[in-house]
């Protein structure tokens, strides 16, 4: 008996285990939503590249926003299209 309640401990430990990694796949595309207005904003990219998490802004769901510029980025972002923008 003491042997059965150590295998189910140990496979439910395992199975835990098993999802908790699973769960943690960030990777893939994502869309963005506006916590204010529930508005979905866009779609973004996460990938891995050199051991490097990195992100990308592939969609903009607004037609009216396609076209924005990046005002409050820093740097050689500023000004530049959201579009496209990536980031890490």
């Amino acid at each position: 008996m003491l042997n059965l309640s150590i295998r189910t401990i140990a496979i439910a430990i395992f199975s835990v285990c098993v999802t908790s990694v699973s769960a943690q796949n960030i990777f893939g595309k994502w869309r963005t939503i506006d916590r204010q207005t529930g508005e979905k904003k866009s779609i973004v990219e996460i990938y891995q590249k050199n051991g490097e998490v990195y992100g990308k802004i592939i969609d903009i769901l607004n037609p009216g926003d396609k076209t924005a510029l990046c005002e409050k980025c820093h740097g050689d972002e500023y000004n530049k299209p959201v579009l496209g923008n990536g980031f890490n």
